[in-house]
């Protein structure tokens, strides 16, 4: 989630009004795009966290809560090992309560309190690394958005597709690895066993509702109800014949 949203405050531009507010006097916050856009970015960076690679394996199967660290306190402070640093950045920017998720995305727009945007890519699984660019300028943008409410804010979609497709471009100039062949086609296999599966149970389903429901018809038949699809227009044509 955004990290204004959280604040309920456009925290880069506190002095900030819309025509509406400038011709109410009055100022209140208002969601915009750019938050919907901040929105996706976080769900991005949540992925390159958490996951090593297609399908939903979790990030070496390690728990993500760091209970015993304190969300209001820098990253550096508290952290002597790679694991804990990850642990504590998940649980900062993603699995903390509202408040201490509102106060690090507060201190990572000013970058403040040592929070850079960098302190989370550098904890991307090594296989998403090749999207720590991306998430870099993507940031970048967000900011300068916040900050200006400029062409950057009015255009937000536009050049947030731009920096997608010139990483797209990117990552096709380069072949695939072998790693990420052997991942698509197990993760093809699992998408295609499930499909399976689903489909047999939505047939298991199916049957067993069409063997209720003749059950029913056989019961209502023989004790001399109406079994018609529509029985309230048969009971109205009853009634006025």
């Amino acid at each position: 989630m955004s990290g204004e949203v959280l604040n309920n405050d456009y925290v880069l531009h506190p002095d900030y009004k819309t025509p509406t507010q400038i011709q109410t006097g009055k100022k209140f916050f208002m969601h915009n795009p750019a938050h919907d856009i901040e929105s996706c970015l976080w769900v991005l960076i949540h992925i390159c966290l958490i996951h090593d690679g297609p399908g939903a394996n979790a990030y070496q199967g390690k728990p993500c809560r760091a209970d015993t660290q304190s969300p209001h306190t820098s990253i550096g402070e508290t952290n002597s090992n790679e694991d804990d640093s990850w642990r504590q950045i998940v649980f900062e920017y993603f699995d903390g309560p509202i408040e201490a998720l509102s106060h690090v995305k507060g201190e990572l727009y000013k970058q403040s309190n040592g929070r850079t945007i960098k302190q989370i890519t550098e904890h991307f699984h090594e296989y998403f690394q090749s999207l720590a660019s991306l998430v870099e300028k993507w940031w970048d943008l967000i900011i300068f958005t916040h900050s200006f409410h400029g062409r950057e804010y009015l255009n937000i979609h536009s050049l947030s597709i731009l920096l997608i497709e010139d990483t797209i471009k990117s990552l096709k100039s380069s072949p695939p690895s072998e790693d990420y062949l052997s991942r698509k086609d197990k993760e093809i296999q699992c998408r295609a066993a499930e499909k399976e599966r689903l489909l047999q149970t939505f047939c298991q389903a199916l049957q067993e509702h069409k063997a209720v429901s003749f059950g029913s018809t056989r019961t209502a038949a023989s004790s001399g109800f109406e079994t018609s699809s529509n029985p309230t227009k048969k009971f109205k044509a009853k009634v006025w014949s």
